[in-house]
């Protein structure tokens, strides 16, 4: 019996396409809502070009930065320059999932990646819940190769087959069809459901009765309770990782039961919880099991820590900043950083849009950019004019947009043209910072919202806005005006730092907000905002313990006697080896902060007070900036094991 049921149509024209000598380079738009099958029927696909032997890319949107570099990063190099491809008559399938999480990029794929792209034998599938592809059809040289297959529920018929593959027959296929509306995920559900409790009829007739809501899932397996909540604040986790996070044993059975349920998904990188299902996780662990979440938090971030090194920094960038939404969503009425708005999207603001724009940005009583000369309309234009790609909109599922960002790079390009509109101002932030020839910073100039849509209210959309706004800080230095004291606040909580600016308003309200992730430290950003506190295996690690052994690092005989080296059952040699090597690690991962460390501890030939006067700063200061450097080594460490073996 086969494994796959439904989506018939979909399936026939992408065979056609594939049997079909030589046919046109298409673009298709899978569209439909959560749970409605978009990244099964994607996989579908994949497997029926490979079987007929073509070359298939798969990429998924939420596993890279929404960047042309972080793009290019997730292709081999002949699909980054197209003319590299041979001609060999291959077809040549790319496949996007969550499309929505690149949405940003739309321009740019379509102008540059493909401007080169052959006009034959090439099938591009986006998948994503709404349709975002407006743009290719107003396109001249796209508008004729884009289609849309928009997913509705399964028909009765397919409802039946679904069930009939389940082993649910006859009357169970009348007690549960009532419930799931044909929607592909909730027939999954409603089936592990029913194998779980069908000696239990009135049990399971309670759950359904909860639709996808927060028993739903977890009644499938009790066991499974604490992965789950693993897997819910982790993107994608192997078996060891999950093992960690969850802080128990996890035997091989376990973790297939895990993957074989409905809403998890196997990934290249591991399992992952189904879009539609996570938001309901997070909900019911934060409402109902909070030192749950807490802690199993506290190991995500221990994990991603760890990860930095190694792994993608973009994509560990991206987790982390899902790990600190996660947390702060409810914290704030003005600006809710829930995530889980994935009707949502932003993009490239199109001229299209500015009538429905300028009103926003006309009602937005104090922008961002003071305007003291002109109007907020005349920045919009002069934004489109010279920096188009500085302005984003937020759509939701209808044809018009619900807000505008803009965001400048901080050059001097930028400040010329921006001038006229508020020179105290710019005349002020340049005496703070500094423009630079390389655009390391960004300031947010505009910013407009609907107020009309009720289903949008305003926290859930300034919330939106903040998060893409944190999106693009890896790497770079945020600066923001803002005088709204319900703001400030939240963005305290986020670490940036306020300076008071007395520029435009003069009423004590206006402070600059920067936020500087320049020096690659968007993991500190996150431990400190998440107040993380380092908590490994066996006896806990702690800043004295560390500091400890450093103070004694070359004398074996004092070493021998610290508490860390007890505790590891090494000898003091063998102790200073394995450290020495963590430091070398660390030198590697922050090297501004390991030079702290290194003059005061591994190579100490000056006094304090020369180091201090060498650094133009105080003994007091000296003192506490070596202690943030322990501090930010002791994080580094804590999701390392202790050494139990000579290294």
């Amino acid at each position: 019996m086969p494994r796959f049921v439904g989506r018939r149509a979909e399936q026939q024209k992408f065979r056609a396409w594939l049997r079909q000598p030589g046919p046109g380079t298409r673009v298709v738009s899978v569209t439909g809502s959560g749970g409605m099958g978009k990244t099964t029927l994607l996989m579908r696909f994949f497997h029926l070009a490979r079987r007929e032997g073509h070359e298939v890319v798969w990429l998924d949107g939420r596993d890279m930065l929404p960047t042309p570099e972080g793009f290019l990063r997730r292709l081999t190099p002949a699909y980054r320059q197209w003319e590299q491809l041979s001609a060999s008559g291959v077809k040549r399938i790319i496949l996007v999932d969550n499309y929505e999480s690149i949405f940003p990029l739309d321009s740019w794929l379509r102008h540059q990646w493909l401007a080169s792209c052959p006009a034959e034998d090439v099938l591009i599938i986006f998948a994503s819940r709404k349709f975002l592809l407006d743009a290719w059809r107003w396109d001249a040289v796209w508008q004729a190769r884009v289609v849309n297959w928009e997913l509705p529920p399964f028909s009765a018929g397919e409802v039946r087959a679904y069930f009939a593959m389940r082993r649910i027959h006859g009357d169970a296929q009348a007690l549960t069809i009532p419930a799931h509306q044909g929607i592909p995920l909730a027939l999954a559900l409603v089936s592990d459901v029913w194998h779980a409790y069908k000696h239990r009829p009135g049990h399971v007739d309670h759950l359904m009765s909860q639709g996808l809501g927060g028993r739903l899932f977890q009644e499938v397996d009790e066991e499974l309770a604490d992965v789950l909540a693993a897997l819910a604040l982790t993107p994608r986790a192997q078996r060891d990782i999950l093992q960690f996070i969850s802080n128990r044993s996890l035997s091989r059975d376990t973790y297939h039961r895990l993957a074989g349920l409905s809403f998890v998904r196997r990934t290249a990188r591991g399992l992952t919880l189904h879009d539609a299902i996570r938001p309901y996780v997070l909900r019911a662990l934060q409402t109902r099991d909070a030192e749950r979440y807490r802690q199993t938090e506290q190991r995500v971030l221990a994990w991603l820590v760890g990860q930095w090194q190694s792994a993608d920094r973009d994509q560990v960038a991206q987790d982390l900043l899902n790990l600190v939404s996660a947390r702060l969503a409810p914290m704030n009425h003005y600006a809710n950083l829930a995530v889980t708005t994935p009707d949502l999207s932003i993009g490239s603001m199109t001229r299209g849009e500015r009538e429905a724009v300028v009103g926003m940005v006309e009602d937005w009583v104090r922008q961002p950019l003071p305007v003291t000369h002109g109007s907020p309309t005349q920045l919009l234009d002069q934004l489109l004019q010279h920096f188009p790609e500085s302005l984003q909109t937020v759509r939701g599922d209808r044809p018009y947009p619900l807000a505008i960002l803009g965001v400048v790079e901080w050059t001097r390009r930028t400040i010329d043209v921006l001038y006229p509109f508020s020179p105290e101002f710019l005349r002020t932030v340049s005496q703070v910072v500094p423009p630079a020839q390389r655009a390391d910073s960004l300031l947010m100039v505009l910013v407009g919202f609907d107020h009309s849509d009720v289903r949008y209210p305003q926290p859930v959309i300034m919330g939106y806005l903040v998060r893409q706004f944190l999106a693009t800080a890896n790497g770079r230095r945020l600066m923001g005006l803002s005088t709204d004291p319900a703001f400030k606040p939240l963005l305290r909580r986020l670490g940036f730092q306020a300076i008071p600016l007395d520029a435009v308003y003069h009423d004590g309200t206006e402070e600059l907000f920067i936020l500087d992730l320049r020096q690659s430290n968007i993991v500190e950003w996150a431990t400190d905002v998440l107040g993380y506190t380092p908590a490994p295996a066996a006896g806990g690690l702690d800043a004295s313990l560390v500091r400890e052994v450093l103070d004694h690092l070359w004398d074996m005989s004092l070493l021998r006697e610290t508490a860390w080296c007890r505790l590891t059952g090494l000898t003091p040699e063998e102790f200073q080896r394995w450290l020495l090597a963590q430091l070398e690690q660390f030198r590697q991962f922050r090297p501004e902060v390991a030079v702290w460390i290194d003059e005061a501890y591994v190579d100490p030939r000056f006094e304090v007070d020369a180091r201090a006067r060498a650094r133009h700063i105080s003994r007091a200061t000296y003192y506490r900036r070596l202690n943030q450097a322990v501090d930010t080594f002791v994080r580094f460490l804590a999701p390392r094991p202790w050494p139990t073996t000579p290294s």
